[in-house]
């Protein structure tokens, strides 16, 4: 039994090791990442993980362009305690997703803004319902960052697995394998858009109070699942010009989104997800009631043997040999994912053509245009 439970430990640590040298994709573009975490005062009292059925702030970290160099080696790019939830639900060994490392800079100083331009254009993020915050998903975040965007992600305390504060305080929520109901996606989803209309509400004080190069207006806003469809819903209740454009990675969408005469955002949306979103797809809000009700420019666009979770870091982890989902290659999937979501907002928020967008090409054999609107 000794010998059993020693040989046990010294595979751990040797795989924990090896983990050790290993650092996330780092993003192609030309800036470096910088990071700060703020708690976002709101009371929401039709939030019913809260104690009361009322919450009283969420967590947004803002990822933005930085010229300063990391130095020394990648730091955990997890939270050790978060690290600990997912590495368990991923089926990873010990330590494994822990000893990760990114090269994120917290309180790094801002990049000044590109000749000709007054700011950086910001992206609002929104993580997937229930599931694990904001961090699990660097890997797509840092390569937008490095290519010129800032980006918001918002977390909402006790709905999701872990978060931790600004201040250091840990809280924990709903277990990890946590099965929603559909009247429950329903609610996330409400209190979701509640929190990125709030966020959009204070951020040019944020702006204003950090003194930083970050665009107030003419937002992107993006998510993974139940986060995607927020995405949506939010520009049902901001206008244009604040809010240009929207992207759904791979969620259902629900109530005002789901609903053929209340479902048209009025500007560009990109519907980015698996292949089983296609005619044979369970999902009609998918395949027919939000896509047919818009107005403005939309595309679906598919990725062929993806699954949910890879559009999120899990695509990563499954090369380390955790939980394996969709067939695609974990770095492959992320290429993708990087390059379409970098594309669509180029083209939406900038104005850069972006042809993959109509024609994905011999580059991308993976992906394919499902469904499309006429260019307006």
């Amino acid at each position: 039994m000794r010998r059993h439970a020693f040989t046990t430990l010294a595979i751990a640590a040797s795989l924990a090791s090896e983990a050790a040298s290993i650092e996330i994709p780092q993003p192609n573009g030309l800036y470096h990442v910088g990071t700060r975490k703020f708690e976002i005062p709101f009371v929401d009292t039709i939030d019913i993980f809260a104690p009361d059925n009322t919450s009283t702030s969420f967590i947004a970290t803002v990822y933005y362009p930085t010229l300063q160099k990391p130095c020394g080696p990648g730091k955990p790019y997890l939270d050790p305690e978060d690290a600990a939830l997912w590495e368990q639900f991923d089926n990873e060994t010990a330590g494994t997703l822990a000893s990760l490392t990114s090269h994120l800079q917290p309180n790094a100083p801002f990049a000044p803004p590109p000749k000709g331009r007054d700011t950086f254009p910001t992206l609002l993020f929104g993580p997937g319902g229930t599931g694990p915050p904001t961090e699990v998903y660097t890997i797509l975040i840092s390569e937008l960052v490095s290519r010129g965007y800032v980006v918001a992600g918002l977390d909402h305390p006790r709905e999701q697995p872990f978060v931790r504060y600004p201040n250091g305080t840990a809280l924990y929520g709903l277990s990890t394998d946590y099965n929603i109901s559909d009247a429950d996606a329903a609610i996330v989803y409400e209190i979701r858009v509640r929190d990125n209309v709030q966020f959009i509400k204070v951020w040019p004080s944020l702006v204003a109070q950090l003194r930083a190069p970050f665009a107030v207006t003419g937002l992107g806003a993006f998510g993974h699942s139940i986060g995607g469809a927020a995405a949506a819903g939010t520009a049902l209740l901001v206008d244009k010009e604040t809010l240009v454009a929207t992207l759904n990675m791979d969620g259902s969408y629900w109530d005002a989104t789901n609903d053929s005469k209340t479902a048209d955002t009025k500007r560009p949306t990109l519907l980015w997800g698996g292949s089983y979103h296609d005619e044979s797809s369970d999902d009609p809000s998918w395949t027919d009631i939000f896509p047919e009700a818009q107005t403005g420019w939309w595309r679906t666009l598919l990725v062929k043997d993806a699954m949910h979770l890879d559009f999120s870091d899990f695509t990563f982890w499954k090369t380390l040999g955790g939980m394996q989902f969709g067939a695609i290659d974990g770095l492959r999937s992320i290429a993708i994912t990087r390059e379409f979501v970098t594309a669509f907002f180029n083209y939406t928020l900038l104005g850069q053509e972006e042809t993959i967008l109509t024609d994905p090409g011999s580059k991308w054999p993976e992906v394919f245009v499902y469904k499309r609107s006429k260019d307006l």
